[in-house]
């Protein structure tokens, strides 16, 4: 690629950059977050540290680890500083620019920014809050809008090309949005991609983050990308892709990268689901079989003490018994 005016803009979403392993992983997590990340910040580096977007929940809690900080400050650092492909005048300014998610912020208030490690993450220099617009080429403007704060409608020029960045919960379709909370009225709404493309008719682009799966819908010549999450961290992801994407706001095109990763079923289980209903299940048929052969006599909870201690049966069913039956 030759240094030109026409760079893209990467989008990404949802990292939730954490030490922990969720409980769906059964490899190396923090070896593979490593791995995604890096991968992130070599495309940067390869499209000469364009501007970089990131729609919210950069980590997974509002006040991680000074370990995670400082790993996170010495990754991006790192990629500035690079001198593979040399800087040059004519080249925009590195920048990596993002809005806090619900995750970022202490109890979910826009007003606790500073509480968080995010804020660390801005105060070191390596991450640009930005919660107002801010034209990242000539006739491009981005608006920012984090967690909480509701998607405005931008003063049209012609000439522009007008791009909406918000964290908020989007769906790919109108039958896509849960009924149960389609219905609710809820502090901040939930709504599908083609619904959001309606009511915003001034963006050409509107990038969405909290819904960590990935998809784009086009309406009228107008995207609306949901990068989705940089991580499977739910069994249900287990067919997700991880994805980036280039935006190339002079053909207005976006361009989908898929973050390199095993495959869902070497990586992910569903054991920790489904052991406890297995469980569960067991009980419930265990309770009934007592039902109807309980000895005369007996009480039923010396009876169940007798069979319990008579009969194979495993701790968690005990437990889950006694449970059942009020303790």
């Amino acid at each position: 690629m030759s240094k030109q005016k026409d760079q893209p803009i990467i989008i990404a979403a949802d990292l939730h950059l954490r030490l922990d392993r969720p409980r769906c992983r059964i490899d190396d997590y923090l070896k593979a977050q490593a791995a995604k990340f890096a991968f992130l910040l070599e495309l940067w580096q390869e499209y000469y540290l364009c501007p970089f977007i990131i729609a919210g929940d950069v980590f997974h809690h509002y006040r991680v680890s000074p370990e995670l900080e400082s790993w996170t400050i010495d990754q991006i650092r790192k990629a500035r500083s690079s001198e593979d492909p040399p800087l040059s005048d004519e080249c925009y300014s590195s920048r990596l620019l993002a809005i806090p998610g619900q995750h970022d912020l202490p109890q979910h208030q826009s007003q606790l920014l500073y509480k968080s490690s995010l804020q660390v993450l801005n105060a070191a220099g390596v991450i640009d809050l930005q919660d107002s617009p801010d034209e990242l080429f000539p006739d491009c403007v981005v608006h920012f809008f984090p967690w909480g704060e509701p998607i405005a409608l931008p003063i049209r020029k012609e000439a522009d090309t007008q791009i909406a960045v918000a964290h908020t919960l989007v769906f790919d379709s109108p039958k896509g949005v849960p009924a149960d909370l389609a219905s609710k009225a809820l502090q901040f709404p939930i709504t599908s991609a083609e619904d959001l493309l309606k009511k915003l008719p001034g963006y050409d682009l509107i990038i969405v983050g909290d819904n960590h799966k990935t998809f784009v819908v086009e309406q009228d010549g107008r995207l609306l990308v949901s990068p989705g999450s940089m991580m499977r961290t739910t069994a249900d992801q287990i067919n997700h892709k991880p994805s980036v994407f280039l935006y190339w706001p002079v053909e207005h095109v976006l361009e989908q990268i898929e973050l390199p990763c095993a495959p869902g079923t070497e990586v992910i289980s569903r054991e920790h689901i489904d052991q406890p209903a297995e469980v569960e299940a067991k009980a419930q048929a265990f309770v009934e079989m007592l039902r109807k052969d309980v000895e005369i006599g007996m009480s039923f909870r010396a009876n169940l003490e007798a069979y319990l201690a008579a009969n194979k049966v495993s701790t968690d069913v005990k437990q889950a018994v006694w449970e059942a039956l009020g303790g």
